[in-house]
């Protein structure tokens, strides 16, 4: 049902993804799978409805009902809001959750990501890469063993306190505390709750050291295929394209059956996309590696390692000129991946 849900938004986004125009006000919807309260329309409510359904999935708040079993929560998940970045008052970045099975039965595993294609250097890795060597995206900002009961209400566990690593997540000192807070989100423990392919997160904050309330916060993502949010992140960086337009609208096509980024890779298909990308990200490593290597060496050492960066070079060249990356390098330059600009609403 999900990637029929999709594949009818998508169908509308593939009739106007070549439009030189600006977008209509439903094609903003459709592109980033945003749910507005009430009829989309293209006047000069457009942007505020837009920010508005960027922040909160209203209407799967209204209709979501706890969920009963673990399996009703594992997966991963794109946060809905994205309201900041769209509206141009900080740099982009998107929360995505990874929720695995846990040890026990009735627990789980859940990972906190911040998705951003140029983090600021953490300081024990200032000059890494935000993927690892299979192609994840690195920015954990916290891990949490949770229990999970049949109403779908979670607590940390008592014995596994959470792990928060250390990420960076905004370059401005007071944008970055502004979503520290607001991914602070399990602490005070709260429920999970599901509605079609929207997972709702309702929990209790602890507003400050000496508070006694827990203050109410509701946060709403979306479901999405394993591996899209790197990949379609990969992308971005890539293809040297704007996050804020690109990266969900891209997650949500390659979590599709049918979408403008599925026409663009015919004859391949998404896993020949995700291959190609994890080649890519892999030969840039292999690449920056022996950069290193390289000015750390003399003699003959030095010249076999120029030797092996050479080789890469080539390999890099085979990789950016094949058919699947020339077709997207077109689509972008043509803007046809049915993604509109934030700046055109």
């Amino acid at each position: 049902m999900r990637n029929a849900l999709m594949s009818l938004s998508f169908a509308a986004l593939s009739a106007a993804a070549g439009a030189a125009q600006a977008s209509p006000c439903t094609i903003y919807f459709d592109a980033l799978q945003a749910h507005p309260v009430g009829t989309p329309n293209d006047d000069v409510s457009c942007r505020a409805q837009l920010l508005e359904a960027l922040t909160l999935d209203l209407p799967a708040v209204q209709s979501a009902e706890p969920a009963t079993t673990p399996s009703a929560v594992i997966g991963t998940w794109l946060g809905d809001n994205l309201a900041l970045p769209f509206a141009g008052a900080m740099t982009p970045g998107q929360e995505v959750l990874e929720i695995t099975e846990g040890a026990e039965p009735g627990t789980l595993v859940l990972r906190q990501y911040w998705y951003k294609v140029n983090p600021p250097p953490n300081g024990v890795s200032a000059d890494a890469v935000p993927f690892d060597a299979e192609g994840h995206h690195t920015n954990l900002v916290a891990e949490a063993h949770l229990d999970m009961d049949e109403r779908g209400i979670f607590q940390v566990d008592p014995f596994e306190p959470i792990r928060y690593p250390g990420a960076r997540l905004q370059y401005r000192r007071v944008n970055e505390l502004h979503v520290l807070a607001m991914l602070n989100r399990f602490e005070g423990g709260g429920q999970f709750l599901r509605s079609g392919p929207q997972l709702v997160l309702a929990s209790d904050r602890l507003p400050g050291p000496a508070a006694d309330t827990p203050l109410p916060s509701v946060a709403t993502f979306t479901r999405v295929a394993d591996g899209a949010p790197d990949t379609a992140l990969a992308m971005v960086a890539i293809f040297d394209q704007s996050q804020t337009r690109y990266f969900d609208c891209l997650t949500h096509q390659i979590s599709a059956e049918t979408s403008p980024l599925a026409d663009v890779l015919q004859p391949d298909g998404i896993p020949a996309l995700h291959e190609a990308i994890r080649g890519m990200l892999d030969v840039n490593r292999q690449m920056r590696d022996l950069q290193s290597a390289i000015e750390a060496a003399e003699g003959d050492d030095r010249q076999a390692l120029s030797t092996q960066y050479t080789d890469q070079i080539a390999s890099y060249r085979d990789l950016v000129t094949a058919p699947l990356f020339d077709r997207l390098r077109t689509a972008f330059e043509a803007e046809t991946l049915g993604c509109p600009d934030p700046q055109d609403l």
